[in-house]
Parts: C-alpha cells; structure tokens; sequence
C-alpha cells in the first residue's frame, strides 16, 4: 500500500513538472512574440529620426490614397494646435472660429477606422476606387504606402485649413481634392479651406511598444513642409487619452469601431 501511494505521488509530480515546463515554454513564446520581449524590430522605440522620416514620406503621399474618409469639413477643437518653428502671437481672437480650424481626415486602412464602403457614393475614397476583380459590383481601394521604417498598422492624417467665410476670395485652392467638399457649417454662415494649416498624423504600432501612447506616435507638418514635433507629443496624448484604448475620437455621423487588436 505504501508503495503504490509512493508511485502514485511520482506519477503526479511527475505530471506536475510537465505541466509546469509547458506552461513555462508558452509564457515565454509570448514574452518573446510581444512587444514586452522586444524580439520583434517593430517593437522598438521609434526613434524619432526615423518617425520623421516617415512622416515626409506620408505627408507626399497621403493625397494618393483615394480621398479623404468623407468630404465634409468640419471645425477641428481649439486645443488642438500647431506648435509653432518660432514662437509667435497668434493675430486671430481666440474666441472665434480662425483660432480653429477647418479639417478633412485621410485614413490608411479607412474600413477600419471608419467603416469606409467604397461603394457608396457618400463616402470618400470612392473617387479612385478600383472594382474587385473577383467581384465588380464591390468596390475596394489599395493604398500602395512608400517605403517605411516599419509596417504601421494605421496611418490617419488630419488636413487642417484656416476657415475662410464663403463668398470670401479663397487664397489656395483645396490641392488635390474634388471641388465638391461639403463646406463646414455654423449658423447661417458656410465655410470653407483656405490656406493649409498644417498636417497632423497619427500612426499607430504594437500597444505596448516602448516610447508610444498605447501603440500611437504624433506628429505634426507646418504648411511649408517643415517636421515640428514628432512621438508621444504629451498635449497630442492627453487629448487623446480622453477618447478611451484605442485613442480615436473618429468623425461625428460616422460609425467607429475601436482599432485595438493587440
């Protein structure tokens, strides 16, 4: 009896030690795949230099995804800004709508960000969509990306305009865009873009790469091309870490499913 009872408890620690070395193997083939092991190279802090130069690649780029996420513009919030190559005094009254302005969003992967259907003729991306060969009733869109430092999982880039009241000359035409924008509207009166204010992008990586906020880096392009500031922007990241995990706030009247998935 006491010789059974003996093998009885080998056997169990036996199979004890075995559950323990798989479950050991496991954890680490997931220490190792995450971004916490840092075996991935896009797992690594971006350096900035690096974000940089995706973004000048971007910024030369975005035009040819197929049109913003829809062609409504809209009044972007005051506290989001751009900071300034020197600083300077703003000449607008800051309670008014010049101290905002006027924005079209550009999405990489659209579908995900905001539903994008290609084939309805509301939303954008519709004016250089392609029909599925498998399928010429579905119309869909490939974005062909530059080469970049890494493979972003999402690239949004916000086109901001200083608001120009409707009927007033307008300073630049709206580069690269249908002329059918549907003008922001405030009361009675119509605006619409006037001279670039700017881009600001947001990519996105693993959630838990060093040096992002949850997977995002920000960064911001002047009007004349010039990089301002670039990575985990802390006025960019507070204001954002209002709108939950996945940091988007997405576009009013449009469906948004959160991008977390990592």
């Amino acid at each position: 009896m006491i010789l059974e009872i003996q093998h009885f408890s080998g056997f169990t620690v036996l199979l004890l030690m075995r559950i323990l070395t798989l479950a050991t193997i496991s954890l680490s083939l997931i220490w190792a795949t995450s971004c916490m092991g840092l075996a991935r190279p896009d797992c690594d802090s971006p350096p900035a230099a690096s974000i940089e130069a995706d973004v000048r690649e971007i910024a030369a780029s975005y035009s040819d995804w197929g049109g913003p996420v829809d062609f409504q513009l809209r009044f972007g919030p005051v506290d989001c800004f751009m900071p300034p190559v020197q600083p300077r005094f703003s000449e607008s009254d800051s309670s008014g709508p010049h101290a905002e302005k006027l924005y079209l969003v550009h999405a990489y992967d659209a579908t995900s960000y905001a539903g994008v259907d290609y084939s309805s003729e509301r939303q954008g991306g519709m004016v250089f969509a392609e029909p599925d060969p498998e399928d010429p009733q579905r119309l869909f869109r490939e974005v062909a990306l530059p080469e970049l430092s890494r493979e972003w999982q999402q690239i949004l880039v916000k086109e901001a305009f200083v608001p120009t009241l409707a009927g007033e000359e307008l300073t630049t035409e709206l580069a690269g865009q249908p002329s059918y924008v549907a003008s922001a509207e405030r009361g009675e009166s119509s605006w619409l873009p006037g001279e670039s204010a700017g881009l600001f992008l947001m990519l996105r990586t693993a959630r838990d790469t060093p040096g992002t906020d949850e997977g995002w880096v920000y960064a911001t392009v002047h009007p004349d091309g010039a990089i301002g500031e670039v990575g985990e922007i802390s006025s960019c990241a507070n204001c954002h870490r209002r709108a939950g995990e996945d940091r988007m706030f997405g576009l009013p009247g449009i469906a948004h499913d959160p991008f977390v998935s990592d």
